[in-house]
């Protein structure tokens, strides 16, 4: 969350400062660069920066632009010394705009340093300066949801409204403040005023998010990938989406629950297409498995073990080779992970397949040393004595049976 919010603010001092600019260009350079800037093409920024201050070296909103461009790669450093030659060059008269970017730009900076406190009271000056813009109410109240102080965030995004009621950022912070109370109903009816006014990648995953606590599972898988249609390199939704994997993870079962197979796998390949830092082979497999499509489940399987070659991973993409009766390749992957089994599924596993393969006296085998591994659990007799009677033989399967009833629960 904290790089999501960074990149809100972010996008409220480029808005604020494009405004305060645009009468105050003095080159093509400094133009260009700034639109670069808008345009997040930062190579291309600095370059025309750079050409702009060697140029002109007391040009004070290049500097300012350039303290911008320094906050995008996190550069706390860079920032105060383009911020001094900011406030030494531009001119006094400006004494508003003067005093507005250090209060502003001195709360970015403590953000950036992790002291929230410091960030609110210099968001709060910057306030002073400038009582009804939006924009600062909606970025204190940003660091107020940091500090999970959710009603007073609630109290200045209310108040962002009340100053401009068409403000799309304010109903989305707004939704999301909610959303930290699990007003979920409420949280959605901002979010989605918000995209009245402007769809957005990010609003729709907000929704999503608040649409899976409220179990309405079809209806989130649809608006993740409605957001990824808007804009799938949209830097902001792609890390919301990487930090909500584990709710994906939950969404994706809820839809294979309801059996809305073939949902779980768009939105699955739809979201891998943008997350470089999440695996969903595995997710994808499982869905397609519960259709019954095993190809694709092995397929996918395949993918994920070979990314990441670890026990859970492994026991999936066996079963998933078994499915298919290719079991030489199945015992091929147990085999690879035996030197480090410790016995809990090794030889229960290996036992199943070769009860698929109709090895039935194998299977006995390895029932009866996953049992010696484990004599109170009573799986593995259960499953020694279905192979037993596999094998034709009711004698032993009874005493298995027997077995399980004899001993205590």
């Amino acid at each position: 969350m904290k790089r999501i919010l960074f990149l809100l603010l972010l996008a409220t001092a480029t808005t604020l400062l494009w405004a305060r600019s645009t009468k105050d260009l003095q080159s093509a350079c400094l133009q260009q660069g700034i639109e670069a800037i808008m345009n997040q093409d930062l190579a291309s920024a600095k370059q025309f920066l750079d050409a702009e201050l060697l140029k002109n070296p007391k040009n004070g909103y290049a500097h300012a632009w350039y303290a911008v461009l320094c906050s995008f790669f996190a550069d706390s450093e860079e920032i105060v010394p383009m911020l001094k030659k900011a406030d030494k060059y531009i001119p006094k008269s400006d004494k508003r705009y003067l005093a507005w970017i250090n209060s502003y730009w001195l709360s970015i900076i403590y953000y950036m340093k992790e002291d929230i406190h410091g960030a609110v009271y210099h968001m709060t000056e910057a306030i002073k300066i400038e009582p009804k813009n939006e924009l600062l109410r909606n970025a204190r109240g940003s660091f107020y949801l940091k500090l999970e102080e959710y009603e007073l965030a609630k109290q200045d995004f209310t108040h962002a409204i009340q100053i401009n009621d068409n403000d799309t950022t304010s109903y989305t912070m707004l939704g999301i403040a909610h959303q930290k109370f699990e007003e979920h109903q409420l949280a959605n009816q901002y979010l989605s005023q918000a995209n009245d006014f402007m769809p957005t990648s990010v609003n729709y995953i907000f929704i999503a998010m608040s649409e899976l606590h409220l179990k309405e599972y079809i209806d989130a898988a649809n608006h993740i990938i409605q957001a990824l249609q808007i804009d799938p390199l949209d830097p902001i939704a792609i890390t919301l989406l990487q930090d909500y994997y584990s709710d994906i993870n939950h969404l994706n079962a809820s839809l294979c629950i309801q059996k809305q197979f073939e949902l779980a796998i768009d939105m699955d390949l739809a979201i891998a297409a943008v997350d470089d830092k999440n695996d969903y082979n595995m997710l994808i497999s499982n869905a397609y498995w519960y259709l019954g499509d095993w190809e694709n489940a092995l397929a996918y399987a395949k993918n994920a073990y070979a990314i990441n070659p670890d026990r859970p991973n492994a026991y999936e993409t066996l079963h998933r080779y078994a499915d298919l009766h290719l079991f030489d390749e199945a015992l091929i992957i147990l085999n690879d992970i035996a030197t480090n089994d410790t016995h809990n599924l090794l030889h229960s596993t290996r036992g199943d397949i070769y009860c698929r393969m109709k090895d039935y006296p194998r299977a006995i085998e390895e029932y009866t040393t996953y049992i010696q591994y484990h004599p109170n659990d009573k799986e593995g007799y259960l499953l020694r004595a279905y192979a037993h009677l596999l094998n034709n033989d009711t004698i032993q399967a009874k005493k298995d049976f027997q077995h399980i009833y004899d001993r205590p629960t």
